[in-house]
């Protein structure tokens, strides 16, 4: 493992990096960029490496850079070109939107990207982010099991998307959503909750510090009724605020 956080190695720090990782020659299987002033070009010089057929990695940390949609688009592209070895990736905190949630929904649900671990949490994908990433956890072809979208600007709408994913997944492989600091009503909340524990797929859920418009007496007995008559998953994390 080769661990280079907080350097600022920039895009041209990159770039040296990845002639190394494609080589052919080189055994590196874990790698850690984080916070390391990373761009777009920067990006594209790692998914160079990571589709060239050469690279070994199979654990990449990219979080708190600014790699933005159009780095995601080519991450997403190395993903699912059928060379790339990666199975966990970290992309939190990178100002990537919804077109980059796109370019990397799609990637997941090519049926060519291996990755089990995706971290895009801390991000600006939205309701309409998290409705592609619920058509590629939907799929078959999705090899998830672990997502996290935590604090990425996801309201109701999206969180509805999510719901029905879970529901409909094909494969149902996904073990662990992490929801935290989105801000979804307490009716979406209780779809959530049901989806999880009428399938009993997603074995952990984080969806602590969810920020509930307001919790009536009502409200809260329905909650208590849910995880009274409800299967719930072996654990699920809540703090109501």
């Amino acid at each position: 493992m080769l661990r280079l956080d907080k350097n600022n190695i920039g895009d041209v720090g990159v770039r040296h990096l990845a002639t190394a990782i494609e080589s052919g020659k080189c055994v590196l299987t874990e790698l850690c960029l984080n916070d390391n002033q990373i761009g777009v070009e920067g990006a594209r010089h790692i998914a160079a490496a990571l589709g060239s057929g050469k690279c070994e990695l199979a654990v990449l940390g990219l979080s708190r850079n600014h790699i933005g949609d159009e780095g995601s688009r080519h991450i997403a592209s190395a993903l699912e070109s059928g060379q790339c070895s990666l199975i966990k990736l970290w992309l939190d905190e990178n100002k990537i939107g919804a077109e980059g949630a796109r370019h990397v929904a799609t990637a997941i649900g090519s049926g060519k990207c291996l990755l089990t671990l995706l971290a895009l949490g801390r991000n600006h994908i939205g309701d309409e982010g998290a409705r592609h990433m619920a058509t590629a956890i939907e799929s078959s072809k999705c090899e998830l099991t672990e997502l996290w979208l935590d604090e990425s600007q996801i309201s109701d709408e999206g969180a509805h998307h999510i719901a029905a994913a879970i529901e409909c997944g094909k494969k149902r492989l996904l073990t662990k959503l992490e929801l935290s600091r989105n801000v979804m009503s307490f009716c979406v909340f209780i779809v959530i909750s049901k989806a999880v524990c009428e399938k009993n797929s997603v074995r952990v859920v984080m969806i602590q510090s969810v920020k509930l418009r307001q919790w009536t007496p009502d409200q809260l007995k329905a909650l208590l009724l849910l995880s009274a008559n409800c299967h719930w998953p072996d654990v699920v994390q809540v703090v109501l605020e």
